[in-house]
This record gives structure tokens, sequence and C-alpha cells, in this order.
């Protein structure tokens, strides 16, 4: 049985991949659904950039009524891209993950709301070159029965 989680970062997955400028509803800035990678394990090269790295991290569990428990997923996105990168294209990226997210942030009845908590820019050093990148983590609210996930 696949697991409500599961469900849910499937979807984010098949979202984040639907980023492409040449999508005409929604409309974005950027091709970065070409190099999307869950808990990525080898550094990026240069050809996947830019490129977007992401994790669940973090799962806040509370109970919702005595059979059912809210979780609060917390869901870390690395956005990189080459240092020569301008800071435009940059936050041209986050607006494509932004726009891919809002499209429907129940991700089709699973979740009861996502919203945005951060975003900062980072620098990673993968042999020995420098990327550049934003770091952001969104919140994905969804409800199981107790002990599920």
């Amino acid at each position: 049985m696949t697991t409500k989680r599961q469900q849910i970062m499937t979807a984010l997955d098949t979202r984040l991949e639907a980023i492409s400028s040449e999508s005409e509803s929604p409309t974005y800035n950027t091709d970065l659904g070409n190099s999307i990678h869950e808990w990525k394990a080898t550094p990026f090269q240069d050809s996947d950039l830019p490129g977007l790295d992401y994790r669940d991290i973090n799962d806040v569990i509370t109970e919702a009524s005595g059979s059912r428990h809210r979780h609060d997923l917390t869901v870390q996105m690395d956005i990189l891209f080459s240092g020569s990168t301008a800071p435009t294209t940059m936050r041209k990226l986050i607006q494509d993950v932004m726009t891919a997210i809002n499209v429907d942030p129940t991700w089709g009845g699973l979740a009861l709301h996502t919203y945005p908590v951060s975003n900062e820019s980072i620098e990673i050093e993968q042999a020995g070159k420098k990327i550049g990148g934003v770091r952001l983590n969104i919140v994905i609210v969804f409800v199981t029965n107790a002990w599920e996930t």
C-alpha cells in the first residue's frame, strides 16, 4: 500500500517536472523541470543546471482527533544554478517553483494545504566548483488515520 506521504511526494515530483518555458498554463520562465531530483546523492554536473533537489526532511505529527493524526511535512528544495547565472534568473527559478506549487496546494485533495516557510540564498561547492542557489522550504499539511504516514 502506498502511503499518503509517498503519494504527496510523487505528486510534487510530477508537478516540478512540469516546469517548462513551453508550458502555456501556467506560464513558467525556465526549463527547471528538465533536472528534478529527489534526495540526489551525486553532485550536479554543469549539464544538470539549473536543477532542483528536494527532500522530505521533517514531519511534525500531532493528534487531529482520537483516531486521526495531522502531519506538517517540511520539504526542503535546493534550486541550483551555475555561479555565472544572474540574480534575476535565480528569482525566476524561485517564482517557477512557487507557481508550480500554487497550481493545486492540496495535491489533488491529498493535503489540506501547502505553504512556503522560507527561502535563502546558498552557495555549494561540488567537485571544486562553486554552485549558487536557493534553499526553499515548504510545509505540506495532511491528515491520516492514527499511526499512518
